[in-house]
């Protein structure tokens, strides 16, 4: 009766354990979605103020310059990591990780199933931190520096080029995965 006891005792405290383990990772979860949206948010804005002021070069020196200041801006008020990664890069601080590749080889796959990519995420616990990420999907905006390269204006190419001599984040379409944000967060216990 003794070890029935404890089972159940035992069994208890780890399904407890568990569905609290859960409703914290739902927190989580939902920490990160709001800090990336927060961001994505921020700099839409800042880009589309940019470059009414100033036409699309404004634009890219906001995303060489401001953008990394936006994300460590948010990444201390969330208490997290946020920051912006893809698989053709234009600044090389925003090349992905292994599980970050992997994560928008994924995403690609899943766009071409048909899923929606307006809201492509994905999770992994790793070292006691949550990494989440959430697909960035190239805009009709976004085209006239990110587009096909015949089709980007002589000055912003030469503003790229110089900025971003190995740059690689050209020839998108409309709705093409540009990148993902990435976030990483520390699981508390």
């Amino acid at each position: 009766m003794k070890k029935i006891f404890t089972f159940v005792l035992l069994f208890f405290f780890l399904s407890s354990s568990l569905v609290h383990l859960r409703v914290n990772l739902d927190e989580y979860f939902e920490k990160c979605r709001n800090a990336a949206t927060k961001l994505q948010k921020e700099l839409e804005s800042t880009l589309n103020f940019a470059i009414s002021e100033g036409g699309p070069v404004s634009g890219i020196e906001v995303c060489s310059y401001m953008a990394p200041e936006i994300a460590k801006k948010i990444s201390i008020e969330e208490n997290l990591t946020i920051y912006r990664v893809s698989l053709k890069t234009r600044n090389k601080d925003n090349n992905p990780d292994k599980w970050e590749e992997k994560v928008l080889k994924l995403f690609e796959q899943w766009k071409n199933e048909g899923k929606d990519i307006q809201h492509l995420e994905a999770y992994n616990i790793e070292n006691n931190n949550l990494r989440y990420m959430k697909a960035i999907v190239a805009q009709k905006r976004c085209l006239t520096c990110h587009g096909q390269i015949n089709e980007i204006p002589g000055e912003v190419k030469e503003t790229i080029q110089r900025l971003y001599p190995e740059d690689e984040a050209t020839g998108y379409k409309e709705g093409d995965i540009r990148g993902a944000f990435s976030l990483k967060i520390p699981l508390e216990r």
